[in-house]
């Protein structure tokens, strides 16, 4: 993880090991500048709805959000921010605890597209069923009438040899 501390103004006064990993920068580069170095221009007004929960709540968690490299990528991370205080209770500054979630975040977006054409199958293959059930409905009833006709054929055969042999028998 990056734990990168901030002092009231939001500049940075201290970075990990993690955090260089994560963005590429050496703590010599980075040290001295203001946070939002880290963060994409589209996203610099949520700053401001983070340090105002921030300042109301003590600490913001679970917050996912975007954040840029040294060299230009941009990574999603589950920001945690929490507000350090003095003996006496003043505000020195703030830690920000950054866990990159890209991969997560990818896997989770590759698994919604996998649903997503799954359910586009399902629905496509259940529409050719019920065209599939339609066509068999067709062919049962016409097989039905088809049997009844024969069934009708089989009952005047009948008849006809009945009285065919009648009136064979009667003469005799």
């Amino acid at each position: 993880d990056a734990i990168i501390l901030l002092d009231n103004d939001g500049n940075i006064q201290s970075w990990n090991r993690g955090a260089q990993v994560l963005f590429g920068y050496h703590p010599a580069e980075i040290v001295g500048q203001h946070f939002k170095v880290l963060v994409p221009p589209e996203r610099r007004s949520e700053l401001e709805r983070i340090n105002q929960l921030l300042l109301e709540q003590g600490a913001v968690r679970g917050w996912i959000t975007q954040r840029i490299t040294r060299d230009g990528r941009q990574v999603t991370v589950d920001l945690t921010r929490t507000l350090l205080r003095d003996e006496q209770g003043n505000v020195i500054g703030s830690s920000a605890i950054l866990r990159d979630i890209t991969e997560r975040e990818e896997n989770a977006l590759r698994v919604r597209e996998m649903n997503r054409q799954l359910e586009t199958q399902v629905t496509q293959r259940t529409r050719e069923l019920a065209e599939s059930n339609k066509e068999l409905r067709k062919r049962q009833r016409e097989l039905e009438d088809a049997n009844a006709e024969l069934q009708e054929l089989d009952t005047l055969k009948s008849e006809f040899v009945s009285l065919v042999s009648h009136e064979l028998r009667a003469p005799l």
